[in-house]
């Protein structure tokens, strides 16, 4: 997340409504979850490491226009070797906007509140609308559990091909 959310980018803001609905239909853990108790937040794994597959995908459609980086190179060589791992990671990071789009939408609504422009109470409507103790975080730990080995699996094949996969993360 950049730190730009719609309303910062002044973006049409989508209803209550209708990101209720789309918080309502999405997956999450499930309620015996030891985290819902524990109040533990959600990792993600390598810091920013999964921005190197968002960057990897767009690569494929951006190469004829843009020479690649040296860090994109390096991603390619990791699809060469590994595109199962990679497409699986492209689909299940796709899978997520949903959620980032609900924290973003959270985010609004409770700025939204402070300057009296939805009714006081509209971000927490939508974190309940999840129906989950965690409220949208459920959602986002939900994607992120399924992600990071996925991204600790990229991670170690970076490392035993002699990259370090620390400097992606920067």
């Amino acid at each position: 997340m950049t730190g730009e959310t719609a309303l910062s980018q002044g973006d049409s803001f989508p209803d209550l409504d209708a990101l209720s609905e789309l918080a309502r239909t999405q997956p999450k853990i499930t309620v015996d979850d030891p985290r819902v108790v524990t109040r533990v937040e959600h990792d993600q794994f390598g810091n920013n490491f999964f921005r190197r597959f968002v960057e990897l995908e767009k690569s494929f459609y951006d190469e004829a226009l843009t020479p690649p980086s040296d860090e994109s190179k390096i991603m390619q060589g990791l699809y060469q070797r590994c595109p199962e791992l990679c497409t699986e990671l492209f689909i299940l990071i796709a899978a997520k906007q949903p959620y980032d789009k609900l924290r973003e939408a959270y985010i609004d609504y409770t700025v939204l509140e402070r300057s009296e422009k939805v009714p006081v109470g509209s971000a927490q409507a939508l974190n309940e609308a999840v129906d989950h103790p965690r409220g949208i975080e459920a959602i986002g730990m939900y994607y992120w559990d399924a992600i990071n080995p996925l991204l600790s699996a990229a991670y170690s094949e970076l490392a035993a091909s002699g990259i370090d996969p620390l400097e992606l993360t920067k």
